[in-house]
């Protein structure tokens, strides 16, 4: 089944897709305008592998290009943030919040806005969503099969992704329309990677140039 680290990356990549995807139509002026005024979304997570299935929470939070999730399972809180030119990783122990952060958390944007500027969208139905009506939409090409449904306000509230061995699903059950600058600020000072591989290189452990 899936590790976590390959878990939460699979939320994090399967969303932006979602995301680009809807960015590259053009009757998606709305979701465009929510993305600049913000907005909280919580999901269920659903992701089935055979016969196995696990569950967890996302809580997903966009203003503007800022954009954080936060992770919920059995117990332990996981937030990503995007903020700017860098990607911050937060975990929360019984020490408290530990954050450690990197350049260039564009990666996976570029692919996948290459991805959602290739693929039409054929708009396939209705969805009724945390107790919304949702219009749903797929991309007319693709190996894997791939539903996304806004509601009337412009907001992402599903995203089944269907392959061959396995199936995500994201699921919103609730969403807010208010959030602030200070949903985006770290809850620790971040640990920087590059800061980390001067004091390794400084300590002269093999390996590192």
């Amino acid at each position: 089944m899936w590790s976590k680290s390959s878990k939460i990356l699979l939320v994090v990549v399967a969303f932006l897709l979602a995301n680009t995807l809807a960015l590259k139509a053009s009757s998606f002026g709305l979701f465009q305008k929510r993305n600049q005024e913000g907005y909280r979304i919580k999901y269920l997570i659903t992701v089935s592998e055979g016969r196995n299935q696990e569950t967890l929470y996302l809580v997903y939070y966009r203003l503007g290009e800022k954009m954080r999730t936060d992770i919920l399972e059995n117990g332990n809180t996981h937030r990503i943030y995007y903020l700017g030119d860098k990607n911050y990783s937060c975990t929360l122990s019984e020490e408290g919040w530990r954050c450690f952060g990197a350049q260039g958390n564009t990666v996976y944007l570029d692919t996948f806005r290459a991805i959602g500027g290739s693929s039409a969208l054929t708009r396939v139905g209705t969805r009724q969503v945390a107790g919304h009506k949702t219009a749903c939409y797929r991309p007319k090409s693709g190996a894997e099969e791939v539903e996304f449904c806004l509601n009337d306000e412009g907001l992402p509230l599903y995203l089944r992704q269907t392959s061959p061995n396995a199936t995500f699903e994201m699921k919103a059950v609730d969403y807010s329309l208010k959030v602030s600058p200070k949903d985006f600020e770290l809850p620790a000072q971040p640990v920087l990677m590059e800061d980390l591989l001067k004091r390794f290189k400084q300590m002269g452990i093999p390996g590192l140039k």
